[in-house]
C-alpha cells in the first residue's frame, strides 16, 4: 500500500512528463522566435531593396515625363519634327540603293 495521498501519487508520476514537455515546447518557442526573427530581418531587407528599386523607377518615369514635354514643348523638335528627319534620311538611303 502507498503511503502518498491520490493527488501525491499523481504528482509523483507525472511531473517528469510535465517537465519534458514544458522543456520541449520552450525548446519549440526559442527556435520558433529566431526563425521569426530572421525572417523579419529578410523582410526588411527586401523592404529596403523595394524602396531603392522604386527610387530609381521613379526617377526614370520623371526622365521619361520630362523627355516628352521637351518633346511636345518644341515643334520641330517634336514627334512631327522627328518623323520627318526620319523620312528624310529613307529617301536619302533609298537614292543611294
Amino acid at each position: 500500500m502507498h503511503t502518498l495521498s491520490a493527488d501525491d501519487l499523481y504528482t509523483a508520476h507525472l511531473t517528469p512528463y510535465f517537465q519534458q514537455v514544458t522543456d520541449d515546447l520552450n525548446s519549440k518557442l526559442q527556435r520558433t522566435q529566431e526563425e521569426n526573427s530572421q525572417m523579419m530581418a529578410a523582410i526588411d531587407q527586401q523592404r529596403a531593396e523595394i524602396d531603392r528599386l522604386l527610387n530609381v523607377l521613379q526617377t526614370a518615369v520623371k526622365d521619361i515625363e520630362g523627355s516628352v514635354e521637351a518633346m511636345q514643348s518644341h515643334e520641330d523638335a517634336g514627334v512631327n519634327g522627328l518623323r520627318t528627319d526620319v523620312w528624310q534620311i529613307e529617301q536619302e538611303l533609298a537614292l543611294t540603293r
